[in-house]
């Protein structure tokens, strides 16, 4: 029980770093793109982030599956801690951005993994009190990172927005591997790759597209429609391949399933708005309205403040109430 309980805290130690990382870079970013000239790809830094997350959450979830939970999430942590390192070292806007991708694998391998080892630790009854800490946790790293984002960047330096994910980090690895019991991992399992590599050349041609139309090219231009182009036939190939694959990247046979669908389509919104906002918000307090960066980071109490609260009341809520009755509501005051 004790080494149950160890793990735990050691996964969510692990999804406290990663949204923490994701909240406080959100308030430092405008001053760290200005510090090495690169207002003008600014949205790279997230977009490439995010890009390699969602590849590498696929990857990491189903080579656990082959070669175990407690092997994965070292390395997972492991590419995050020296990539955080790599960011923090950045004297370019290229390497930033390059270094983030990699940083991007990281977070996207812890991700998988958190909640896949919520899922073989607790049974389905208690599952939606793990979540609901979960979201706990997401909303109390994003309650205090901007703040500290701000604080950091202004007293520290902005290197060290980076740099404070290391004891999180090691805290997270040395937990999990000391209390983790591994469970068989399934051997015959085949890794996608086909199926990986399709979604990132989506994921890839749909970014060069908005690059592109934020770099002055017009929405019909030739470049832009070949780059749109190129997603829609990443995709129609994606499709193909997942239909025949006996171990899918992305198992499209779950879209059928009508609640999952659903939490699908919401969720992905909610992030989208979320993302959207902390992105942007910071640059438009510290670029627009010439705030610092701890004024961007108050901006975001009065979001956040609510988050944590009904984050708490969500597990006793969802078991009550049903997930119909959160989500329309939830949604119509997003």
């Amino acid at each position: 029980m004790k080494g149950k309980w160890a793990a735990t805290l050691g996964i969510l130690i692990g999804i406290f770093l990663n949204a923490m990382d994701a909240t406080v870079i959100a308030t430092s970013m405008p001053t760290i793109m200005a510090r090495l000239d690169g207002i003008e790809v600014y949205f790279l830094v997230f977009s490439v982030y995010l890009i390699t997350m969602v590849v590498s959450i696929g990857t990491f979830g189903r080579l656990s599956d082959i070669y175990g939970r407690k092997k994965l999430h070292l390395i997972a942590v492991s590419i995050f801690i020296v990539s955080s390192i790599l960011c923090g070292l950045s004297t370019t806007k290229e390497q930033l951005i390059l270094f983030r991708g990699i940083q991007g694998i990281g977070a996207g391998g812890m991700g998988a993994l958190s909640f896949t080892m919520i899922g073989d630790l607790f049974p389905l009854k208690q599952r939606a009190r793990v979540q609901a800490a979960i979201s706990g946790i997401w909303g109390i790293a994003t309650l205090i990172g901007p703040l500290a984002g701000g604080f950091i960047t202004e007293n520290w330096g902005w290197p060290w927005v980076f740099y404070v994910n290391l004891p999180f980090g090691l805290i997270s690895a040395l937990l999990v591997q000391i209390s983790w019991k591994e469970l068989n991992p399934l051997r015959d399992q085949k890794l996608d790759i086909p199926g990986a590599l399709l979604l990132i050349g989506a994921s890839s041609a749909l970014l060069i597209a908005f690059t592109l139309v934020g770099r002055g090219y017009g929405w019909t231009s030739s470049w832009v429609l070949l780059s749109f182009g190129g997603t829609v036939l990443f995709l129609a190939l994606l499709a193909l391949v997942e239909k025949k694959s006996p171990a899918p990247f992305v198992a499209y046979d779950l879209y059928r399933v009508r609640l999952f669908a659903a939490c699908g389509l919401t969720g992905c919104f909610a992030v989208a708005c979320l993302f959207g906002a902390t992105s942007y918000m910071p640059l438009f307090i510290q670029g627009v309205l010439g705030g610092t960066p701890s004024e961007a980071g108050l901006v975001f109490l009065p979001m956040m403040g609510p988050w944590v609260l009904c984050s708490a009341a969500s597990g006793f809520l969802l078991i009550r109430f049903g997930y119909r009755k959160l989500a329309l509501p939830g949604m119509i005051f997003l």
